[in-house]
């Protein structure tokens, strides 16, 4: 079997139009290869064996020769965006809930099924009902009748609640969401805010009204990253903080009154300052920005959202602490180390000082003593020349 060889004209080192074109090439082994007007593999080497190889026809005939067929190929749905910036419209065509729902379930069938034409109604409806076929072929039964047509029409309350049920029911594992107030695991997360709070004052009973204006989630924030969110920035004052001093007898407002317009306006202006700064915050390198426009408003925040985002500021909030503990440890093992290392220069400076000391000091009295001899010797020559004047 002959070599493969370069032709002659194709400067491979030297011509950087050639580098560009094959660096193009060989990063089109990602979902945006047919952007470069190749569809598969073979497409791809026989390009590169026509304008690159001398004298080569078909090279995968020679791969063939050593076992290896290339039959890749590529499809427009590997090529789609499956970012999600905007829950009530990016999940209506539901390629991007059915690559969730794959990942999830380890079903790769699922997007074999799935049609990449979303500009038409009836492709969005059929990748839905995909999807919930899906779901029903791993017992996971959606409650709230929940229909492919309210995915495909933007209904943001189903939306959330189909994302909610299919987050618990495959990662967590309990299959009655109307149970979710006696899972463990819930439970575990509404004591791990109860503790966290409870060091600034703050009652949290609940994942509604406890969470709605904003000092929660701030409070867990700060307890963790006090740099990231400074305590004096929370608005303390607000609604929920209104009504805990109604039941404290030594309340600083009028119990028998109701709420003035003003102090109404106070707190709301507080809760949502609140919600602002927690929400502008970046945990992890991830901002909490879908969450901000279903608690605010003043309004009761959704049980199962605060959930999910009070489940997710958890996560990354225990997996930074622990790489912070991480650089904390590496910092302080450097600079005890660079503190020994500082002392064991400074002994090596203090002895250099001390041996330039005794040796400037050796100088002086050495210099000293031959001062005072030639003194001594000028003073016994003048001594002896008027003694001898005398006689």
């Amino acid at each position: 079997m002959k070599k493969l060889m370069i032709r002659k004209d194709r400067a491979l080192h030297a011509d950087l139009g050639i580098k560009q074109d094959l660096l193009q090439m060989l990063l089109s082994y990602n979902p945006l290869w047919l952007r470069i007007g190749l569809e598969n593999s073979r497409s791809l080497l026989l390009t590169f064996s026509r304008e690159y190889l001398f004298g080569e026809g078909d090279v995968t005939k020679h791969l063939r020769y050593l076992g290896y067929v290339v039959q890749h190929e590529q499809t427009s749905l590997e090529e789609f965006d499956y970012a999600v910036r905007n829950i009530a419209v990016d999940l209506r065509c539901g390629l991007r809930l059915g690559r969730v729902v794959e990942i999830l379930l380890q079903d790769w069938e699922i997007f074999k099924a799935l049609r990449a034409n979303t500009l038409n109604r009836l492709t969005k409806i059929h990748n839905n009902e995909v999807i919930m076929q899906a779901l029903q072929r791993v017992s996971i039964q959606i409650e709230d009748n929940i229909d492919p047509r309210d995915i495909v029409d933007g209904n943001r309350e189903k939306t959330l609640s189909l994302l909610w049920q299919i987050i618990f029911k495959t990662q967590i594992g309990f299959l009655n969401s109307k149970l979710y107030k006696e899972n463990e695991v819930i439970q575990q997360l509404l004591q791990w805010c109860q503790n966290v709070c409870a060091h600034y004052g703050v009652k949290v009973l609940n994942f509604t009204t406890s969470f709605s204006d904003g000092r929660a989630l701030c409070y867990i924030v700060h307890h963790y990253h006090p740099n990231l969110l400074p305590q004096d920035k929370i608005k303390k004052e607000t609604s929920c903080y209104y009504f805990e001093k109604q039941e404290n007898e030594d309340c600083p407002f009028p119990s028998d009154t109701e709420m003035s317009s003003e102090q109404m306006g106070k707190f709301v202006k507080n809760e949502k300052d609140n919600l602002d700064l927690v929400f502008q915050k970046e945990i992890g390198q991830i901002l909490l920005c879908p969450f901000p426009t279903h608690i605010q408003n003043n309004r009761i925040p959704d049980e199962k959202v605060v959930i999910t985002l009070v489940s997710y500021v958890n996560i990354r909030l225990m997996e930074l602490s622990v790489e912070i503990r991480a650089a904390r440890t590496i910092l302080l093992a450097y600079r005890k180390w660079c503190l020994k290392k500082r002392q064991k220069e400074l002994a090596m400076q203090i002895d250099a000082i001390v041996k330039i000391q005794r040796f400037w000091r050796s100088h002086l009295l050495h210099k000293k003593r031959k001062e005072e001899n030639a003194a001594a010797i000028c003073i016994q020559h003048f001594w002896k020349m008027i003694s001898a004047k005398g006689t």
